[in-house]
């Protein structure tokens, strides 16, 4: 399971950092308009993406409407939160919002007693979201955190029988 959600998360975020910079490319493209001459659009154009993969790509570097590539990519990037969603509610409201004390407390109580999480639960979320590899790749990718915050799917999660606020307030004892 744990290579599983590793997976997922590091896939998610590629596809993001590719969506925000193919969303880059196609709004400097529509703000230049035809009147800019195309030398100086393409290295404008150069300059934008921050994915070396994208730069190197011609295709998506000469193609004027990136919108149905753009749909694509949020449409897959969209089952892949829904997927992570449905696996633990918890995983994008922490990586979003990480109440890092509060992570740490769960954290240590879940060492403390492993039988205690539950796939789903915020206890089971929480180890790994507190591992700096997780935090730093999506820390370090400029936009990847705002676009998980916008998301319009529902990020309070289902209810699980646990009552978070007093499991916040459970872990600030400890902490």
């Amino acid at each position: 399971m744990t290579d599983t959600i590793t997976f997922l998360l590091i896939l998610t975020l590629l596809k993001i950092k590719i969506l925000l910079d193919l969303k880059d490319l196609h709004h400097a493209r529509q703000a230049a308009g035809p009147n800019v001459p195309q030398k100086v659009l393409e290295e404008i154009m150069a300059n934008i993406p921050r994915s070396s993969a994208i730069k190197a790509n011609r295709s998506i570097m000469s193609t004027r409407d990136l919108s149905p590539l753009i749909g694509e990519l949020e449409s897959q990037v969209d089952a892949l939160y829904k997927k992570m969603y449905h696996t633990n509610a918890y995983w994008w409201k922490l990586l979003a919002n990480p109440p890092l004390d509060i992570i740490q407390s769960v954290e240590l109580r879940y060492n403390t007693n492993p039988m205690s999480a539950g796939c789903g639960s915020p206890i089971d979320a929480a180890p790994w979201i507190n591992r700096r590899f997780q935090q730093y790749c999506w820390i370090e990718t400029p936009g990847a955190l705002d676009f998980i915050r916008e998301k319009k799917y529902p990020i309070s999660p289902p209810s699980t029988g646990i009552d978070l606020s007093s499991l916040w307030k459970t872990c600030r004892r400890f902490t």
